[in-house]
């Protein structure tokens, strides 16, 4: 039982279980504290142990990976969309608890629906988009994680 962190302890067994913990591989040396504290208008603020101070806004990362640009190109593609694109994007939403607007929505959807999901899916590059999204995102994200990077490693 001593062996097993994850199981629950009897009564008289010892607190501090050292099989459990293992040593750090050689490449996993710490050479830099630093504190991070997620916030609400920022992607985060961290602190490292010089006690110099970096933060990120949810602005500047989102300009670092491109969303606005992306957003902005989805804009446009939807003000340009045929009038059944517009009309599928007006009907009553799927949120709803009355099964009247609900079938509302059906009807409003149904003679639409075919033409819709193939501007969606042949005509724009969504889903060309939205991986350009996520790998825009996880770039922002190494060049942030860049900077508390120990020298030379």
């Amino acid at each position: 039982m001593a062996g097993r962190p994850w199981a629950p302890r009897r009564a008289g067994e010892s607190p501090t279980n050292t099989t459990a913990v293992k040593p750090l591989p050689e490449d996993a040396k710490i050479h830099k504290y630093v504190g991070i504290d997620p916030g609400r208008t920022k992607m985060f603020t961290a602190v490292d142990e010089h006690a110099n101070v970096t933060s990120c806004s949810s602005k500047e990362f989102h300009a670092m990976s491109g969303s606005k640009r992306r957003e902005k190109t989805i804009a446009k593609w939807h003000a340009k969309a045929p009038d059944y694109v517009k009309e599928l994007h007006k009907c009553p939403t799927h949120k709803t608890a009355s099964t009247e607007v609900l079938l509302s929505r059906v009807v409003r959807i149904v003679p639409n629906l075919r033409e819709g999901l193939a501007w969606h899916m042949h005509l724009k590059p969504f889903r060309k988009l939205r991986h350009q999204a996520y790998v825009g995102r996880e770039r922002a994200i190494v060049r942030l994680a860049e900077q508390f990077r120990a020298p030379g490693a």
